[in-house]
């Protein structure tokens, strides 16, 4: 796979990323809100598809950054950063995130 490919197949999922999350914003609060939900509680899937996107193509085209800034192959960039750290890192980032999701969640008033 050329880096153009790489780059195309990054576009196509952020354009469709992008997609999906225009008729969510759009039409579903009222949507959600004639079935009876409210949708303040749902505000949030948005941006955590985004973000989500986001965290999967940096781990994705990460190592190709890392051996062109390098001039390098990738099994050089691979031996430099092992992409299990790059996995690991992301995994703890997002575990982290989503403590602070629960844990900072403001109580209900009584």
């Amino acid at each position: 796979m050329t880096p153009a490919t790489g780059y195309f197949v990054s576009v196509a999922i952020a354009i469709a990323t992008g997609a999906m999350v225009f008729p969510w914003v759009i039409v579903s609060p009222r949507q959600l809100q004639k079935m009876g939900f409210d949708p303040a509680r749902l505000a949030g899937v948005p941006a955590a598809l985004i973000s989500g996107v986001i965290l999967a193509l940096l781990n994705w085209r990460w190592d190709g950054w890392i051996s062109a800034v390098r001039g390098t192959d990738l099994v050089d960039a691979h031996r430099f950063l092992p992409m299990r750290i790059i996995h690991l890192a992301t995994l703890l980032f997002v575990l982290w995130v989503a403590a602070l999701a629960v844990f900072t969640r403001p109580r209900a008033r009584k």
